[in-house]
Formats: structure tokens, sequence, C-alpha cells
């Protein structure tokens, strides 16, 4: 576990950061390592008005925990438990009727969109792919039961999934991540080989210009796709940034379908 200290330096006014590892991760351990640290770099607990923390025992508990070891040095040092970590476990908890309610249409579970693993992220759009309807029927499902708490959340999320936008740019991604999936796992190896990362990073670099080169063709088949999908899920086929398809290209697009 790390300890990290954000504060003021009051001679120059920069916002200062520290890092300490902990090894003792019983409360009043944790409550003295974090006195210690603060004593060790000047700062007075004196002053010290509130404490925030997630709701683990050993951090939170009121009777051995590391607030509670503080709070008995410090009494105007106030715990309030962190609203950040509450409002996530809220959440959570009101996904699990979209959990619910996805696992009677599929097996199948969806992953989150890591921000900064990109095989990961390639897994969590290949499966939002391959589940795109049953994930349709869930979201309809839901968005009909009045009872439900998040029934505003769930109209948006149904909205913007009956768009041939989104539709789009799921397949989109899907394409252009699946070139990128072998570099991404091979820059994230135990046993990095330098000069096979750069020989895959030129290939990769080539097939997308090979790609931008012939960039129409490339992007009509896309699009034939998301206009496929979008027939199976009955949504309108319209071009919101330069209005309406004419109905010469509809009847050209319905002849490649």
């Amino acid at each position: 576990m790390a300890l990290g200290l954000r504060f003021v330096d009051s001679e120059t006014l920069q916002i200062m950061e520290e890092f300490a590892v902990v090894e003792d991760l019983r409360g009043e351990s944790l409550g003295q390592f974090i006195l210690s640290r603060i004593e060790k770099l000047g700062l007075g607990m004196k002053l010290c008005r509130g404490q925030g923390y997630d709701g683990a025992p050993n951090m939170s508990g009121y009777f051995s925990g590391a607030q509670d070891f503080i709070s008995s040095k410090y009494p105007l040092a106030k715990y309030v438990r962190c609203i950040a970590h509450s409002l996530n476990l809220a959440l959570t908890d009101s996904s699990a009727k979209r959990r619910a309610t996805l696992k009677s249409y599929t097996a199948l579970n969806l992953k989150g969109f890591c921000e900064t693993r990109w095989v990961e992220r390639h897994d969590a759009i290949q499966i939002s792919k391959q589940l795109i309807v049953p994930i349709f029927k869930a979201l309809e499902d839901i968005e009909t039961d009045r009872e439900s708490v998040t029934l505003s959340k769930d109209r948006s999320l149904l909205n913007n999934f009956l768009s041939l936008g989104y539709i789009v740019t799921l397949i989109a991604m899907d394409f252009f991540l699946g070139y990128t999936l072998n570099l991404s796992k091979l820059l994230q190896s135990e046993n990095i080989d330098m000069v096979m990362c750069i020989q895959c990073v030129e290939s990769v670099t080539e097939m997308f210009k090979e790609i931008r080169n012939s960039a129409e063709g490339r992007f009509h088949q896309l699009f034939l796709e998301a206009t496929r999908l979008c027939r199976e899920l009955e949504i309108n086929l319209v071009i919101h940034k330069r209005g309406t398809l004419s109905k010469s290209q509809v009847i050209s697009l319905q002849k490649n379908i």
C-alpha cells in the first residue's frame, strides 16, 4: 500500500506531493504512519479539520481504524467517508439490475473500457460489438420498467445506442484496434524485444497508410456493415452531419446490403 500526501508549501505556495510505502496495514499502525509522515513534513496536525477515507475497516473503523486512532489524538480532525467512493458503490449497486437483465439474453459479460491498457480496450470493444443485439434487447426491457431507479439514465443509454453514429463508431474502433492488438500485446510483454517492436510499429504504420490511401473504399465497407446491423436493430438510417441520405443513395445502399 502507498501513502500519498498532497499539500501546499507555505513559503513557495506551490502544491507538493510526497509518497511512502506502508507495510503494516493494521488500523493503528496506519494511523501512526500517517501522523509520523505528516510530522516529518513539518505539517501541523493541530490545524487538521478533517479525514477522508474509503469504507475499509482498517481505515474507517470506529474502534480500531486509522481514523479512530488519529481522532483520539486530534479530536478536531473529524472523519468523513469519501463521497467519491460512496458514489461509486451506489452506481455499482444500481447497475446490478442491468447486468441481471443482460444475463437473461447472453451468458457473456461486458468488459469495462480501460483508459490505459489497449489490449483490454480492444477486448471491451469486441465484446460490445458481439453482444450488441442482447444489449439492445436488455436496454429495451429496462426502459419499459417504470419502477427502475435509473430509468432516466437507461433511456439516455438506449437513445444513444439507437444512433447510426454509435454503430459506425463501434465498428470502426473494432476495425482499427484489431490492427494494433498484436502491437499492444508485444509492448506489454515481460520479455520485450525492441527490434521486434520497431518492426511491428513500422508494419502497423504502413498498414494505416494503406488504409488512409484507400479511405473511401474502406469506410464504405465499414458503413455497409453498420447499415446491416442497423437493419437488424431496426434503427433508422439518418445522417445528421449533412442531412438525410438522398433517395438514390438509399437505393444504392439497399442494393449493396
